[in-house]
C-alpha cells in the first residue's frame, strides 16, 4: 500500500519485490492470504487516511499504521476464505499477464496498421506467431 503522495494505492505482487519508505508492505501467510490483506486494506482505508498527516501531502507512518485494528477470524473461516479466494487471485494474475501481452501486441501493430506499412492478413500472421 502506498503510504504517501497519495495514500492508499493497493497492489499485490506475485514476485519478490523491494519497497521503500513510500510503501507499507503487508506480507501474506498461510492464515492471511493476499486477497484477505487487500480486502482488509480496502475496508480500512478511511482509518488509514484518518491517521495520516503532513502539510504538503498526506503520509501515514508505520508507527501510525500499526495500531489500526486487524480482524483475526477463526482459523477455519480464514482457511475457507483463502480456499475460495485462491482461484480468484490466480485468475487476476492470468488476466494481468494477458493484458500485458495484448498491450504489447497492440503497441507494436497499431502504428504499422495506421501507416499502411502492415496489412490485416500480415498482422494476423504476426499475432498467431506470438500467441
Amino acid at each position: 500500500m502506498s503510504s504517501r503522495a497519495p495514500i492508499g494505492y493497493l497492489a499485490i505482487s506475485d514476485i519478490p519485490v523491494s519497497v521503500n519508505q513510500g510503501i507499507i508492505a503487508m506480507l501474506p501467510n498461510s492464515t492471511f492470504g493476499p486477497l484477505y490483506l487487500l480486502n482488509w486494506a480496502r475496508s480500512n482505508m478511511e482509518k488509514v487516511k484518518d491517521r495520516a498527516n503532513g502539510s504538503t501531502f498526506l503520509e501515514i507512518s508505520k508507527k501510525n499504521f500499526r495500531p489500526i485494528p486487524f480482524l483475526v477470524p477463526d482459523g477455519q473461516i480464514a482457511a475457507f476464505f483463502n480456499q475460495q479466494s485462491e482461484p480468484m487471485l490466480s485468475k487476476l494474475l492470468l488476466i494481468s499477464e494477458q493484458t500485458t501481452t495484448l498491450t504489447s501486441i497492440r503497441d507494436s501493430l497499431l502504428p504499422k496498421l495506421l501507416s499502411g506499412q502492415l496489412r490485416i492478413p500480415e498482422a494476423e500472421t504476426q499475432i498467431a506467431e506470438v500467441v
